[in-house]
């Protein structure tokens, strides 16, 4: 289980989750990934500021609050229950992706305005089996 604990600073058009990563990010595959939003890959899993739906290969559907500058934002990725979950400032938005593919995952943030700032103020990992 992975939790990732972010601090939206400047913009709300900001998409924040997860997106797999197969072989090394200089593939031509992860290069063209890395030139566009990761919420348009069928790899990529994120939640979207501006109006707090959820998007995968390109496909949008309505799921949590919208967010902005001042919020947390905490993506919390489930491997054991195949989940991925977002928080915003401390509640719940519930499951917004179920039946992950097994993979390795990374957090993964796409900005869509210039002056848009997140920062990442904690990480935690932990192994629920122990």
């Amino acid at each position: 289980k992975a939790r990732w604990e972010l601090a939206v600073k400047h913009g709300d058009n900001i998409g924040l989750g997860v997106c797999s990563v197969v072989g090394g990010l200089k593939t031509a595959k992860n290069k063209k990934l890395l030139t566009q939003s990761f919420t348009n890959d069928i790899n990529g899993y994120g939640y979207m500021g501006n109006d707090g739906g959820v998007q995968r290969s390109g496909r949008y559907k309505k799921y949590g609050q919208q967010f902005k500058a001042g919020d947390k934002v905490a993506v919390v990725l489930d491997t054991k229950q195949k989940t991925l979950s977002f928080e915003l400032n401390g509640q719940d938005q519930g499951v917004a992706f179920k039946n992950l593919p097994s993979g390795d995952y990374r957090l993964a943030a796409a900005f869509f305005e210039r002056s848009q700032k997140i920062v990442l103020q904690h990480t935690a990992i932990w192994d629920l089996a122990k």
